[in-house]
């Protein structure tokens, strides 16, 4: 990838990766019955606020210290109306609105303070892995840093978009560790909730292997021919 681009303003389709993101809260309703979605701006901040322009509101942080970090900075500058949190990276094009509403009709209907979006992979590619239990119950979310020598068979991974009840948010981001990198991990808020029991809920990615990460061109390459695909699919489906 080029690192001289923030990788949110890398292209897909000559469209940068986060214009499918702000997309879909688009077609869900922010920025007109939902307020503007809020985006962390850190590295290459000038660049991202230029490229989105009004359709997003910002924060910054102004030092990266990780993606738990950044959840804070975003937290403390929403709205105190706000109650229910969607959080999403900025790099993930291919989660759809269908998933993100589908997120959080789950989150309503079951009251569950926080809702993963999950899939199974035969390989997890270096993306997190969800820990359950014996009964099933998500226990915790494994960064590659933090996961033992991976086994043979599917994996499920966490696809880093999540909604939570601000509350929950608001009272474990403060209490997470620093990691040997100095950062701090959003995950680690799954591990402190499933400590206290906290309900968790899953929905599942569809088409999950398609879907992953874009983290090398070879990523990219998967990632746009996925997009043409589903685009053949839609017009297909339009008339």
């Amino acid at each position: 990838m080029n690192a001289s681009t923030p990788k949110v303003l890398q292209p897909v389709l000559d469209r940068p990766m986060i214009w499918y993101v702000l997309n879909a809260l688009r077609e869900l309703g922010f920025g007109e019955s939902a307020p503007k979605p809020l985006l962390v701006v850190g590295h290459g901040a000038e660049q991202v606020r230029a490229a989105v322009g009004s359709h997003a509101t910002f924060a910054d942080q102004t030092e990266q210290r990780g993606t738990g970090h950044a959840a804070a900075v975003g937290v403390a500058a929403l709205p105190q109306s706000i109650n229910t949190v969607l959080v999403l990276h900025g790099d993930e094009p291919l989660v759809e609105a269908e998933t993100l509403a589908a997120m959080l009709q789950t989150a309503q209907k079951t009251g569950a303070p926080i809702v993963l979006l999950t899939g199974s992979v035969p390989d997890s590619h270096g993306l997190g892995v969800v820990r359950r239990s014996a009964a099933g119950r998500v226990v915790d979310l494994l960064q590659r840093s933090e996961m033992p020598e991976p086994g043979e068979g599917a994996v499920e991974i966490n696809f880093g978009a999540y909604v939570f009840d601000r509350r929950v948010l608001e009272e474990a981001l403060p209490l997470l560790p620093v990691n040997p990198d100095g950062e701090y991990y959003l995950t680690h808020v799954v591990r402190w909730a499933a400590q206290r029991g906290v309900e968790i809920e899953t929905v599942p990615m569809p088409e999950p292997g398609d879907r992953m990460g874009i983290n090398d061109p070879d990523q990219l390459r998967r990632a746009e021919a996925f997009l043409r695909r589903d685009t053949v699919v839609h017009s297909g489906n339009s008339g």
